[in-house]
């Protein structure tokens, strides 16, 4: 990674949204096309990368290495492309369980079609 990333990695290991923001935007593209391989749908890589974004800029200050943050951030998406796997596949067991399917993905995808992708106010703060 080049230093200028390190220094911006450092930037949002400090608490910098801004910092956080340059580096997201540095991988969307990628995050996004990693996602759409694995998951094979747009809404859910999306969704992904929306989930892995989040859970990155709450977790960033305990990254170790600046130099790691890119392997870090799509082991953090390679890990949440396979709970949405294995939330998708209970999604379809539920109904022949006597369970209702669940509307609340379709609500969250609206919230964030709203705040816009980058995470906005759906991000907790940290």
């Amino acid at each position: 990674m080049a230093k200028p990333e390190n220094r911006l990695v450092e930037q949002a290991k400090a608490g910098s949204a801004d910092a956080f923001g340059q580096l997201y935007a540095q991988y969307a593209q990628d995050l996004y096309r990693f996602a759409y391989y694995y998951l094979g749908s747009r809404e859910e890589a999306e969704d992904a990368v929306q989930d892995a974004v989040c859970a990155a800029f709450q977790g960033v200050g305990a990254l170790r290495s600046a130099a790691s943050f890119k392997a870090w951030l799509f082991s953090i998406l390679a890990n949440t492309c396979k709970h949405h796997i294995a939330a998708v596949k209970e999604r379809r067991l539920a109904p022949a369980r006597g369970g209702a399917p669940s509307g609340g993905k379709r609500m969250l995808r609206g919230a964030r079609a709203r705040h816009g992708a980058a995470g906005g106010n759906l991000c907790a703060q940290r």
